[in-house]
């Protein structure tokens, strides 16, 4: 393990194992992963979390200012405590949330809010993996459109996943399939994923609807 820390990167996809790394308990068989820990380089993060989840943290983040509001989302303490980790030089986040709706449903701003801080506070090279956002959902209030001015750490953007496991109780050989944008994009086409992006793009910004068509 001191080899490793100080050689690959750490992948975490959850967020109570992001708990134990950041926030560790020490017991006498812990302590030294505790310790050990603190010199990580490069910290890789992958949330799929319910769609719940983001919701609960947009709540929050609109009623912070509330004193009756005490309930800190896990998300957005552990995400502060990261600048503890004094070694660590380069944190990549990848984050999507388990329902079949669009991510665009998703406070990203809100979600993201903590790694404004961060990225001031640290030398940090941080990058943030998210799937694409649907035209006809989006809100520059909400998520960081393409007209909107960058974040303060990279930003890209990915084609989300089409096919999802069914939810418990379902019939566990069945897929379910379900578009998000760009959705005319089909995965053996011989079209590019970029121009038919940029095509969708443009007929939902002239007020088509291209579900419908």
């Amino acid at each position: 393990m001191d080899f490793l820390i100080d050689v690959a990167p750490c992948h975490v996809t959850d967020l109570t194992t992001l708990h134990h790394i950041l926030q560790p308990t020490f017991t006498p068989i812990s302590e030294f992963w505790a310790v050990a820990v603190t010199r990580i380089q490069i910290l890789s993060i992958t949330l799929r979390l319910p769609l719940k989840t983001f919701e609960g943290i947009e709540q929050f983040h609109e009623n912070k200012t509330d004193s009756n509001v005490t309930n800190t989302p896990a998300w957005l303490t552990l995400c502060p405590a990261i600048k503890g980790l004094k070694q660590l030089r380069k944190l990549h986040l990848w984050a999507d949330h388990t329902s079949t709706e669009t991510w665009t449903l998703v406070n990203e701003r809100a979600f993201l809010s903590p790694l404004e801080e961060l990225s001031k506070s640290s030398n940090l090279d941080i990058s943030v993996i998210l799937p694409k956002l649907f035209p006809r959902y989006e809100s520059p209030a909400r998520h960081y459109v393409h007209t909107s001015p960058p974040p303060p750490y990279t930003l890209i953007r990915r084609l989300r996943q089409r096919w999802h496991a069914p939810g418990p109780g379902k019939y566990s050989g069945s897929v379910i399939y379900a578009q998000d944008f760009p959705i005319l994009f089909v995965g053996d086409s011989d079209d590019d994923l970029e121009v038919i992006e940029r095509r969708e793009r443009k007929a939902w910004e002239d007020g088509e609807d291209v579900e419908a068509l």
